[in-house]
C-alpha cells in the first residue's frame, strides 16, 4: 500500500521582534472587555437605583391607598350613621303628620256638639255665691254628662267650684255632645 503524501500547511509564526499583532490584538481585546463590564456596571447600578426609586413610590403609593382606604372607611361610617338620623327623623315627620291629621279632624268637627242638656242657676242679687239649691242643681248635671263623648274638664275642679270662681249674676250651663 501506498500511501499518499499529506498536505501539510503550516501557517507562519511572526517572531516576536519582527512586529507580529498577536500581543497587541490582545491588549485591545482585554481593554474592551473592561470596557464593556464597566458600562454594564453601570448600566446595572442605574438599573439597581431605578428599581429602589420604584420600590419606594411603590411602598409610598400602598400606604396612600391604605390611608384612602381608611379615610373611606370613615365616610362610609358617617354617611351610614346621616341615613339612620335621616330615617329617624322621617318617621318621626310621618308620626307629626299623622298626628297632625287627627288634629284637623278635631278642629274641622269641632262645631259638631249638640247640646246634651241645660241647667239654669241662679245668683242672688247683689251675691258672687251660688245658693245650696243651685250649687246641687250644678252638681247634679254634672253627674248626668259625665260620660259623653269629647267632653274633658279643664281640670279635676267640681263644676260647683268652678261656678264659685264665676263673676257672672246669671248662668245657664250647658254641655256639649257630639
Amino acid at each position: 500500500m501506498v500511501v499518499p503524501p499529506r498536505n501539510t500547511y503550516s501557517r507562519p509564526r511572526p517572531h516576536p521582534g519582527e512586529g507580529g499583532s498577536g500581543g497587541q490584538q490582545t491588549t485591545t481585546n482585554s481593554q474592551q472587555i473592561e470596557d464593556t463590564r464597566n458600562q454594564v456596571k453601570q448600566v446595572d447600578e442605574k438599573a439597581q437605583s431605578g428599581i429602589s426609586a420604584a420600590t419606594e413610590k411603590a411602598v409610598s403609593a400602598d400606604q396612600h391607598a391604605a390611608t384612602a382606604d381608611q379615610h373611606a372607611g370613615a365616610a362610609d361610617q358617617h354617611a351610614s350613621t346621616a341615613d339612620q338620623h335621616a330615617t329617624d327623623a322621617m318617621g318621626k315627620a310621618n308620626q307629626v303628620g299623622t298626628g297632625l291629621a287627627g288634629l284637623r279632624n278635631v278642629v274641622a268637627n269641632i262645631d259638631d256638639y249638640k247640646p246634651q242638656g241645660t241647667v239654669a242657676v241662679q245668683f242672688g242679687l247683689s251675691k258672687f255665691v251660688l245658693s245650696t239649691d243651685a250649687k246641687a242643681d250644678l252638681d247634679k248635671f254634672a253627674d248626668s254628662i259625665k260620660g259623653g263623648k269629647r267632653l274633658r274638664s279643664p281640670s279635676k275642679v267640681s263644676p260647683t267650684k268652678l261656678a264659685r270662681r264665676s263673676s257672672t249674676k246669671h248662668s245657664a250651663a250647658s254641655a256639649p255632645t257630639p
